[in-house]
């Protein structure tokens, strides 16, 4: 997890042709000077992750994740309205993928393969808070009879990390079909209780 401040904005999913170039771009447009660029990353999900300062106290991450090859960005801080205000900058300059986009990606995918991504691409993109359009096609995910939809499904409910997803994840470590992927819910699972613990 991105962690540079106690304020974070949504991850913004960029578009399936853009990539580090293009956010290095606009690092450098803004005058934003890299301070971290690891490659491979320790967490899992990512092959790489570079941060850049935006002010003294503001971050813009970028992240590239493992299993789509998608990339996002995210802005970290210390104070909400400063995070807002370089997220509107980040997200007009980047044109980012917007909730309808990620929805409808989702339901137009139709191959098992679509599908995983599709769902891994909606978590990821998710609001901070829950929002029930998304919830509902992740939960739906997490129950489908094809193990790749539903570890896609898995992947993209560790992205969002709503509460409600978590019965689902919870039954998963218990009982689904494929060892692969309770060990990954229960990874999951044991991740979160260890954290809530922390805070």
């Amino acid at each position: 997890m991105m962690e540079w401040g106690s304020v974070h904005s949504r991850r913004f999913v960029l578009p399936a042709e853009s990539g580090f170039d293009t956010v290095n771009g606009l690092a450098d447009d803004v005058g934003a000077g890299k301070v971290r660029d690891a490659s491979p990353v320790a967490v899992a999900g990512l092959i790489r992750e570079v941060t850049w300062r935006l002010s003294p106290s503001n971050f813009l991450h970028y992240g590239l994740d493992a299993p789509t090859h998608r990339s996002y960005v995210q802005v970290t801080g210390s104070e909400d309205e400063a995070v807002a205000e370089f997220s509107g900058i980040v997200s007009e300059y980047l044109d980012v993928a917007d909730d309808d986009a990620l929805i409808s990606a989702a339901d137009a995918a139709r191959t098992v393969d679509e599908r995983r991504e599709a769902l891994i691409v909606l978590g990821m993109g998710a609001p901070l808070t829950v929002d029930t359009r998304f919830a509902s096609r992740l939960d739906e995910g997490l129950h489908d009879n094809a193990e790749s939809v539903r570890e896609g499904a898995l992947y993209g409910a560790a992205y969002a990390l709503w509460p409600p997803l978590m019965t689902s994840v919870r039954r998963m470590a218990a009982d689904d079909p494929a060892e692969a992927i309770r060990r990954q819910a229960q990874a999951l699972t044991d991740w979160l209780h260890e954290n809530s613990a922390q805070s």
